[in-house]
């Protein structure tokens, strides 16, 4: 969202259907807000960048932040930085606060890695879809911005490697244009700091005569 001497505001609506949804973005008295970003052991990872409502900025040396300027209403916010797995909540915004230094604090944890392989070429030569997201019985992580690393181009015959993922177990789907994935959708437990092997095999689709 954009307005004429503003920051500006991002914001995520949940749709429903056949539901109204309303959207409260409230320019007239920006708020400003600072926090601290530690890592699981308390230490700072520096340089850390952190995105509230569409803003931008990145931790210093003490792993601290400040943004001004903020809209009021429920906004997202992002703290990623290479290693770790991001973070994402939404956070509610009073107009015209200041909100008190060290009453966001935001720890981040050594990001997983998956390797997915696909070993037969078969198929129509374009590349598949990956979907991922946290596993539906509720075991994966709910803090993590699933959108960003979602969906995935992945070709038959070949291998990608999607660093930076949360702990837990996470739920891969894939769909291979010409070709059946088998299966095509599993539930992967991962580990921060390690790297979990995720196979998918093909098989050719039925065709129409």
């Amino acid at each position: 969202l954009r307005a004429a001497g503003t920051a500006g505001a991002e914001r995520e609506v949940l749709l429903r259907e056949k539901r109204d949804a309303e959207l409260n973005v409230g320019f007239g008295r920006p708020a400003s807000l600072s926090g601290v970003v530690r890592d699981e052991r308390n230490a700072v990872p520096p340089l850390a960048k952190v995105v509230v409502d569409g803003q931008q900025t990145m931790t210093d040396e003490l792993g601290e932040f400040d943004l001004g300027n903020v809209a009021s209403g429920k906004v997202p916010v992002y703290v990623s930085k290479p290693g770790y797995a991001s973070h994402r909540e939404m956070l509610f915004v009073t107009a015209g606060t200041r909100m008190e230094p060290g009453k966001l604090r935001y720890n981040l944890r050594k990001g997983a890695t998956a390797m997915i392989v696909v070993p037969e070429r078969l198929g129509l030569g374009r590349p598949g879809k990956l979907f991922l997201s946290g596993a539906l019985d509720g075991t994966g992580s709910r803090d993590y911005p699933w959108h960003h690393v979602s969906p995935r181009d992945v070709f038959a015959g070949e291998s990608i490697e999607i660093e930076d993922l949360p702990q837990g177990t996470v739920r891969f789907h894939l769909f291979m244009p010409g070709a059946k994935a088998e299966p095509n959708a599993q539930n992967v437990a991962l580990f921060d700091g390690q790297t979990k092997t995720v196979t998918f095999h093909l098989e050719a689709a039925a065709a129409l005569v």
